[in-house]
This record gives structure tokens, sequence and C-alpha cells, in this order.
């Protein structure tokens, strides 16, 4: 028997090692805050979410950037807007009332919750939960911050999307730096 022992001082890091944990650090925070900011997201759909909005940008002929897409698509998603206008408390609670058929846009039943909702599109909540979504807004303390994309009437409970979304109009709604590039870069290979 030859016992081979552990040395450290075989075993050095690279020059790039610290970087790289830096990078990725800063990869799994920024995406953890979007998951918090934008309900969960499956590995495989925040991927492809990704890729869809890379192919967009270099598609378009305005020349949006890939982040700028990225953004305006999860946005414009039926679960994100109802969380904006602070109907409901969280985004489970959101996908449950949606999958149950409970919410309406241009009065058709939508089941879908990324349903992507588009300019000119009226969403309307069924009368049977309207007590429900109003002892929510009364139980709310905060300042309801509403993005200047949406038009909400807090009496009827509808929500009508005015205008297109654009990253200049988001800027106030996150509470933190988002490092988008750093996650474009780490979904590229």
């Amino acid at each position: 028997f030859n016992k081979t022992y552990f040395s450290h001082a075989s075993y050095q890091l690279t020059r790039n090692a610290k970087p790289l944990r830096n990078g990725f650090r800063l990869f799994l925070a920024t995406k953890k805050r979007l998951n918090l900011f934008y309900g969960k997201f499956a590995e495989t759909k925040f991927k492809s979410e990704f890729n869809e909005a890379s192919i967009e940008a270099k598609k378009t002929l305005s020349r949006r950037r890939k982040e700028d897409l990225f953004l305006s698509k999860l946005e414009t998603r039926l679960d994100t807007i109802l969380f904006r206008s602070h109907f409901l408390h969280s985004f489970r609670h959101i996908r449950q009332v949606i999958s149950h058929g409970k919410v309406f846009v241009n009065g058709n039943k939508m089941v879908n919750y990324g349903y992507l909702v588009k300019p000119g599109d009226v969403i309307t909540i069924e009368p049977k939960i309207h007590s429900l979504v109003k002892n929510h807004l009364v139980e709310t303390k905060f300042q309801r911050l509403v993005p200047c994309y949406l038009q909400i009437s807090y009496k009827t409970l509808t929500i009508i999307m005015v205008q297109e979304i654009n990253i200049s109009y988001l800027s106030h709604l996150f509470p933190f730096w988002v490092n988008l590039k750093n996650i474009f870069y780490n979904y590229s290979y």
C-alpha cells in the first residue's frame, strides 16, 4: 500500500479562476433578481426567452437591443401586467387565477398566463372575484406605482395596454440594477 496524500501546493488556482467565479456570481445574482421580479422561470424557459430575443434583435430593422426586446417581452406577459396593476399579491396567485379562467382579454377567456398582450387589448376580471381583488387593494399599504404604458381602472377592475413597451419606461419599476449583458453572455454558448 502506497498512500498518497493531498498536497495543497501541487494544486494551484489559475489566474483566471477569480474573475470566472465573480462573473458566475454576478450572473446568478442577476438571474435570481429577474426570477423574483417576474416570477419563477425554469432554466429552459429562461434560455428560450433569451434566444428568441437575440434572434428577434437580429431580424428587426429598427435595431432594438436584445436586452430591450427581452424585457419588453417579459413586461407584456399577462401575468406580469396583472402583477404591475397590483390586483393580486403574487405571481403564483395570479397564475392560479388565470389558469382557472377568471381573466378575460378582449372578452375572451384566457388560461395561458404567458399570453403576450398587445397595445389596445382590454383585460378584465370575472365579477365573482372582484371582492377578492378589492380586498387586496385595500390591504396594500404601499403606494401603487403604475407603469405609463398601462391604463388601469380600479373601479371596474379593467386594464388597457395603451402603448408599446420601451426599456426607458421600465427604469422606475426596477428597485435594483440588472446586468442583462452578463446573462446574454452566459447564455450565448
